[in-house]
């Protein structure tokens, strides 16, 4: 059977078809062709409202607002209730799976009826939303991949943070530079060579009271020990 429709709203123009070939679906510029053999399962995604989809829904508006204007967005709402969704679960040509959101008239039967018949074992049925059709169908992330991801984006905030404290301290390791001290003193800088041997006499004297005060906490902690081991 071949079922096939067209929504004219410009660039967010709709048009899909289902044929012996499989699923295409085009919206705007974009399109997606999925086999029937690719496809693995599917799932009718309930129309009750709930919160998460009304805040995303409210996110959707103000793009199509921005983009196609008020005419646009008006005809879109008046669509809403016209049309149903049904996720299907395929695998791509690296045998991923993917989910694919295919729109169809709620009042043309023939769509489900096609559908189901094509998918056979694999219908699901309906589910309350696309999270649930996500968990359903498998192509939500997992949890390994999950922490793989929180890992990569953990190792690329650390190099960050690395190369921007090293990008901080260049200037100091320019000021300390033994070669610049040499170049200062023998252009006859001595100013300059004066501040840089001046700095580099503060952190030898900082770098000794911390030494100091380490030992002096050092041997505390020592006498400490000691008079606890000889009262035992």
């Amino acid at each position: 059977m071949d079922l096939q429709y067209k929504v004219d709203l410009g660039i967010f123009s709709v048009e899909a078809r289902l044929d012996d070939f499989g699923i295409c679906l085009q919206r705007g510029s974009k399109v997606q062709q999925v086999r029937w053999d690719q496809v693995y399962g599917a799932a009718l995604l309930d129309n009750v409202p709930d919160s998460r989809r009304d805040a995303h829904s409210e996110k959707n508006e103000r793009v199509v607002a921005a983009l196609g204007g008020p005419e646009a967005l008006a005809k879109i709402k008046a669509l809403q209730d016209k049309f149903r969704t049904i996720a299907f679960g395929y695998r791509d040509q690296r045998g991923r799976k993917q989910l694919l959101d295919f729109y169809f008239p709620s009042d043309d039967p023939r769509y489900l009826q096609e559908i189901v018949a094509r998918v056979g074992s694999g219908w699901l049925g309906e589910v309350r939303d696309r999270h649930q059709a996500e968990k359903k169908l498998g192509t939500a992330p997992g949890f390994f991949k999950m922490t793989f991801i929180l890992i990569v984006l953990f190792v690329a905030i650390a190099l960050a943070a690395v190369f921007g404290f090293f990008s901080l301290l260049g200037p100091a390791f320019n000021f300390l530079s033994l070669q610049r001290m040499l170049l200062d003193l023998q252009d006859g800088e001595y100013a300059s060579f004066g501040m840089r041997l001046l700095t580099y006499f503060a952190l030898f004297v900082f770098a000794f009271l911390i030494r100091r005060w380490l030992r002096e906490r050092l041997a505390e902690r020592r006498a400490r020990l000691a008079n606890l081991r000889s009262r035992l």
